[in-house]
């Protein structure tokens, strides 16, 4: 990862295009310093803006980090990240709040690896398995009366399951076994939404 970054630096050095979205992505980070971290709010039965919030706000700030070095961006990623470890849950009821918190967690987790301490990691990893993956892969073995998301041919399919891998992915090395039987129901899952981009 370490010389894609180098790559993309250098990219931006060269491109002036490049260079004009980076400056908008940073200034977009610089913005995001002083907000306060998401909240467990729901409107409805749904806890949807939080988790594009949270999605919005970590891979910005964590993208921001890994170009520019800034600790500052590392440190405001990792308070919004502590602070959704901390919810009592991701609303699984309403599942695409779940995989996309589960998404913006996971990249959270691999960009910011590095900057986390053991403790860190520990925390945002176990909540990433509780609040993401388990409920996740409960919801795909499910015999009777699974959520509809688990067969749907429309975007929730794409949303959950792609949530879940990103998820999965990242935490990988430690869960291998909940990882490995997570992803390929999630392959199969995903299947009936891709069929909207037939033939």
């Amino acid at each position: 990862r370490n010389d894609e970054v180098a790559c993309l630096r250098d990219v931006i050095k060269g491109d002036a295009r490049m260079k004009r979205w980076v400056e908008e992505v940073r200034a977009d980070a610089e913005r995001m310093l002083e907000a306060k971290p998401v909240e467990h709010k729901l409107v409805g039965p749904r806890m949807i803006a939080q988790s594009r919030l949270a999605l919005q706000r970590i891979s910005t700030l964590a993208g921001m980090y890994l170009i520019d070095r800034d600790e500052r961006f590392a440190e405001r990623a990792k308070r919004e990240m502590l602070a959704v470890a901390n919810f009592p849950d991701w609303n699984p009821s309403h599942f695409p709040d779940t995989a996309e918190m589960t998404c913006a967690m996971g990249i959270g987790y691999d960009w910011l690896y590095d900057y986390l301490d053991a403790d860190e990691r520990k925390e945002i990893r176990g909540a990433i398995v509780r609040m993401g993956l388990k409920p996740g892969l409960d919801a795909l073995k499910a015999k009777k009366s699974p959520p509809a998301w688990t067969t749907a041919a429309h975007n929730w399919g794409q949303v959950c399951n792609g949530g879940l891998t990103v998820g999965a992915l990242a935490v990988g090395d430690e869960e291998r076994k909940l990882v490995t039987e997570l992803l390929l129901l999630c392959r199969e899952a995903i299947k009936p939404s891709l069929k909207a981009y037939e033939p």
